[in-house]
């Protein structure tokens, strides 16, 4: 595959994607959080219910596993970089629940002008089809993860954008409020790289 060909192709995909985005609605602000005392008799149940709550439960894991084949539909329209989409079936440990994306080539960890094209093309295309079909999600979708074959290793890492960083780009770029340079210098700000395993489905 050249890599002149693989820019070209997402270059052309994003901006099919970006055409037919719908219309945004912001989401709700997440509820007020707060702290109760409990009996140190009733610390250890309250333990694994904590625990529990950090599991998705089938019908959620099955939208969200119906939700991934959708949006690696749309990142198939370029036809040259196979990606990879898979829920988290755990929350992380900021009780936030993640879809995550990888590419097949490793377009996130390998250097180079034209591969920097082709990893902004790739990202903000993800971000699009993942804000496209996440929004009539009934599981609240904190952030993405992206990774490469370099990150899905033994020493796996991922980036982690939040979601409502997702959704203002995705907005932005809808309405023609920021050019495709400034949404992934803004990604590349926000993001944050993250050593574990995001636990593979």
């Amino acid at each position: 595959m050249k890599r002149s060909s693989l820019i070209f192709g997402l270059g052309v995909a994003f901006t099919a994607t970006l055409l037919g985005v719908g219309k945004f609605s912001p989401p709700n602000p997440p509820a007020p959080t707060s702290v109760v005392l409990v009996p140190s008799s009733d610390a250890k149940s309250l333990a694994l219910q904590s625990v529990n709550s950090l599991v998705l439960n089938r019908d959620e894991l099955n939208e969200l596993k119906s939700i991934s084949k959708n949006i690696a539909e749309m990142m198939s329209l370029p036809d040259l970089v196979h990606t990879s989409v898979w829920p988290h079936a755990v929350r992380d440990s900021k009780g936030r629940a993640g879809i995550f994306v990888s590419c097949s080539f490793p377009l996130l960890s390998t250097s180079g002008e034209t591969v920097q094209t082709a990893r902004e093309h790739w990202v903000l295309l993800a971000v699009i089809a993942a804000v496209k079909f996440l929004e009539d999600s009934s599981v609240q979708i904190q952030h993405l993860g992206f990774t490469d074959p370099n990150g899905t290793t033994d020493n796996s890492w991922y980036y982690d954008l939040d979601m409502n960083t997702a959704r203002y780009i995705h907005r932005q770029l809808a309405h023609g409020g920021m050019s495709k340079d400034q949404a992934f210098a803004l990604i590349e700000r926000s993001w944050i790289k993250i050593t574990e395993d995001p636990d593979h489905e």
